[in-house]
């Protein structure tokens, strides 16, 4: 299981960078290139900003990633079980954890 969990955890570190790193050259160069048609010069300030803003996002997105989507199936996560199963065990679980009142 655990090694399941690391090898989730590396797949949405290595697809979240990858991503990252095309944005980031696809934004640099339009706005390099609206700049230019602007003739806005010293643009550079503006460029490094957008490639900023997009690795913070990226870095949110792993996070995010990591922590609800990894850690989901050992947080009452039944989807590995059928229906009835997954019902079941879900009601168990809520039994142990909750006081139903009537």
């Amino acid at each position: 299981m655990l090694e399941n969990e690391l090898v989730v955890k590396a797949l949405i570190l290595v697809v979240t960078c990858l991503i990252a790193l095309v944005l980031q050259v696809v934004a640099t160069k339009f706005v390099k290139r609206v700049f230019q048609l602007a003739n806005v010069p010293r643009s550079s300030i503006i460029v490094n900003v957008v490639r900023s803003l997009i690795w913070f996002l990226a870095l949110l997105s792993v996070l995010a990633g990591i922590y609800y989507c990894a850690s989901a199936p050992s947080a009452f996560n039944y989807s590995s079980k059928s229906y009835t199963d997954s019902f079941r065990a879900a009601v168990r679980a809520m039994d142990r954890y909750y006081v139903l009142k009537e």
